[in-house]
């Protein structure tokens, strides 16, 4: 319960600095703790950022054989 708690409270700090645009959770053999620490973070809904780069924004189809961006 404890590492949960310090996890939500990290998490919630990061969100706070500029330029970062998401967290990755790991909870090693506590795999059923991950849902419950996204909601007590609060990080769903996902907020909009028209700012942040998104794949599915850009324009750029990959083809085979062509280098990835």
């Amino acid at each position: 319960a404890e590492g949960k708690k310090i996890c939500v409270e990290i998490i919630q700090q990061v969100r706070e600095i500029a330029g970062v645009a998401g967290v990755h959770i790991m909870a090693y053999r506590q795999e059923e703790l991950v849902a419950e620490i996204v909601e007590e973070a609060g990080l769903l809904p996902r907020p909009f950022r028209a700012d942040t780069p998104h794949p599915a924004r850009e324009r750029h189809v990959h083809r085979p054989g062509e280098p990835a961006r």
